[in-house]
């Protein structure tokens, strides 16, 4: 599965008012192969969901950053038996935490330093992830230590939208909820950012059939998509308020009013008579405003970018490609991005130039056989292949398969097309276990000295099979490596046929 390209990021919020419905208008870009589940997340828990208050609004499909209008509009009701199709057994919209999203992933259960999710500290831009969302993990992570229940009692923070999201796609979406009530305390609180999980979503069921739970796994990169708030859209929009408290200290309600909706229509009462309230907080803001996504545009752009109409006026980078009159286009090397503020992404290949999927899969058989030669001709640790090539191929193939895939793929692999057909006494052993084994039995060996059963460990034929897997791995892509990995023969060694049959190490 090729997951590279996934982006997101927050156009506008209808109101910054405590205690009344708000809408978040969100733009994303997903990987360039299809979904079938995106989560949002606010990283802020005092924005709690709940089923019955929150919905789908809006949905439009298509686009790109130079012709965003080019989007079809897609009907809610239609979208939800058509672009969210209930396929997997779920809800197309429910609601749930973070915690209960990453907690059913392999992934974060063996990625940590120390204790689960301390290594999600930025997102795969290398945005710095709010306090509020890891403040919430290092609390999933004390529960699960101390063998407690999981988080399932707090409001939920995230909704899962199910179905099959097209890849390589642009999506605005307008999701509705309800502002929370305004905490005691002198913090000010902004707009909450929004964290994107792509997933995929698996009804887990026992033997009889009988669903018992859903299983989520992270897709693309696992640190996930940090959604902030477009710059110009955030001076806009600075802070959520208080609409009583805002109506009492300019005189407009008597001490003790608490009804927000009484309050709003005298604030929005006041600007009407007071036009040249408009450039204060929180006159300026919504709802007492009735502004929209094209309210904040950019001012004049800066060289190396490209001015654009939409969102009122945007200023896109174009960095790393050719201005080409009113757009810019990509270098050879680098990722188009669907959404602004940015047109080109991360290189295709972070260790090298290529200029598509097929050029960087070509690229990397091409490494990686050269790296299998070396260690033949004795040049390379056998140890070092099978402890670190994999990770390192994960990372630079990551534009081809995201870790899920790789994970899978591994698995298949070892299961299906590994054996070692080598009789006991062939040379190749001679640096693995060989020497100090006489006899095997399920894929264990008995040493003659200490008489204890012990697991297979030979350098050179992991090393070999690393390799094998990785050509392996090519292919399930989409791009044969036939230097690594026999199509033809998938059962074929590296180390060649032998008569006698020797046990599974």
């Amino acid at each position: 599965m090729s997951l590279g390209g996934a982006l997101c990021r927050v156009l506008w919020f209808s109101s910054l008012a405590y205690q009344t419905l708000n809408s978040v208008t969100i733009e994303l870009a997903t990987p360039r192969s299809a979904l079938d589940g995106l989560a949002f997340c606010f990283v802020d828990q005092g924005f709690a969901l709940a089923p019955d208050t929150v919905a789908i609004t809006s949905i439009g499909e298509g686009g790109d950053i130079w012709n965003p209008s080019a989007q079809q509009s897609l009907s809610v009701t239609d979208c939800f038996g058509s672009c969210l199709l209930n396929g997997n057994g779920n809800q197309p919209l429910s609601v749930t935490n973070v915690t209960d999203i990453l907690g059913s992933d392999p992934y974060y259960a063996s990625s940590y330093y120390l204790t689960r999710y301390d290594d999600l500290v930025a997102d795969r831009a290398g945005k710095p992830l709010p306090v509020q969302l890891l403040q919430q993990l290092a609390a999933a992570s004390r529960q699960e230590a101390a063998d407690t229940a999981s988080n399932n009692t707090a409001p939920g923070s995230c909704v899962i939208l199910s179905g099959r999201w097209q890849g390589n796609t642009r999506y605005t979406l307008t999701l509705a909820f309800q502002n929370p009530a305004e905490q005691p305390s002198s913090t000010i609180v902004k707009p909450p950012d929004l964290y994107m999980l792509p997933l995929t979503v698996r009804v887990a069921s026992n033997g009889a059939g009988a669903k018992f739970g859903t299983l989520y796994s992270v897709r693309g990169a696992k640190q996930g998509h940090l959604c902030q708030l477009r710059p110009r859209a955030a001076v806009a929009l600075p802070r959520m308020f208080s609409a009583c408290a805002e109506a009492v200290s300019r005189g407009l309600a008597a001490v003790g009013t608490t009804n927000t909706t009484v309050c709003l229509e005298m604030l929005q009462d006041a600007l009407a008579s007071n036009p040249s309230f408009g450039n204060i907080f929180p006159f300026s803001a919504p709802p007492v405003s009735l502004r929209n996504t094209d309210s904040a545009p950019d001012g004049a752009c800066s060289a190396g970018s490209v001015r654009v109409r939409t969102l009122g006026a945007e200023c896109i980078d174009c960095s790393n490609a050719a201005v080409r009159g009113d757009t810019c286009k990509c270098y050879p090397g680098y990722m188009t991005n669907l959404i602004g503020p940015a047109a080109c992404g991360p290189p295709i290949n972070p260790a090298g130039n290529a200029s598509d999927a097929a050029e960087l899969a070509a690229q990397l058989c091409t490494v990686y056989n050269n790296h299998h030669n070396k260690m033949i001709q004795g040049e390379l640790s056998d140890k070092l292949v099978h402890s670190m090539y994999l990770d390192a191929f994960a990372r630079q193939a990551a534009y081809l398969l995201d870790w899920s895939s790789i994970a899978e793929g591994n698995a298949t692999f070892w299961q299906q097309f590994v054996t070692d057909e080598r009789v006991p006494s062939s040379p190749s052993r001679r640096t693995g276990i060989g020497p100090n084994c006489t006899a095997c039995n399920g894929g264990v060996f008995r040493d003659i000295y200490t008489q204890q059963q012990v697991p297979v460990r030979d350098d050179r034929f992991l090393a070999l099979q690393t390799f094998r897997l990785l050509g392996y791995l090519l292919s399930i892509a989409g791009y044969p490596c036939s230097a690594l990995w026999n199509s033809v023969d998938p059962m074929k060694q590296a180390y060649g046929s032998y008569d006698k049959r020797m046990c599974v190490a």
